[in-house]
């Protein structure tokens, strides 16, 4: 994947467009949403913006072509979020929502020690761990059979309308003719565009 000047290009040279606004990093907040104040949401979503950024920076550097940033967003933001929850439980949402135990760990920055944030980075090791061998098989075998990713012609012209038979969404002649949404590195040539 490349990026030139704010524009995306898969391998086979299609430029994609990308939204104007796009809420990222709310895979962050999901793991401590129930145990956090306010004040400390606003502090993970910060954070999870450069995390995305930085886990961007490296799929761009090592070609991981992932134009719809899943891996970046899911991965890097939802480990960060895990992180962030051994840094910023409360102790009073932990006894609240889990009960039980009064010396239940909470986060390392609230005065909780860091059993908390320890048995975190264990479970991002064993997800990561987990992923990479289920997908990375499975990836593999994919490959091997030729059925990982589609053909050139159709990534240009769109999947919808080639494997689909027809577009997702509805598009107004002029979104068609201009190629709103994808269209070929190069030019604003008609034959890459959506639907045409």
């Amino acid at each position: 994947m490349e990026r030139l000047r704010g524009t995306r290009f898969t391998d086979s040279g299609v430029r994609l467009e990308e939204p104007r606004l796009q809420p990222r990093g709310f895979a962050a907040i999901t793991s401590g949403c129930s145990v956090v104040e306010p004040w400390a949401a606003l502090v993970c979503g910060f954070v999870a913006a450069w995390v995305l950024m930085g886990f961007n920076r490296l799929a761009e550097k090592f070609h991981f072509d992932d134009p719809l940033e899943a891996a970046q967003l899911h991965g890097g933001c939802g480990a960060w979020g895990i992180i962030f929850t051994g840094l910023f439980a409360e102790k009073r949402y932990i006894a609240e929502i889990f009960g039980g135990d009064p010396n239940r760990p909470y986060g390392l920055l609230m005065g909780g020690g860091g059993r908390l944030l320890a048995a975190h980075v264990v479970q991002i090791l064993v997800i990561t761990g987990w992923v990479s061998v289920t997908m990375g098989t499975l990836f593999y075998i994919l490959h091997k059979l030729k059925l990982l990713r589609i053909p050139a012609e159709d990534e240009i012209a769109g999947v919808d309308p080639t494997s689909h038979g027809g577009l997702a969404y509805m598009y107004t002649e002029d979104e068609i003719r201009n190629g709103i949404m994808v269209r070929r590195n190069g030019g604003d040539n008609a034959q890459g565009n959506v639907g045409v």
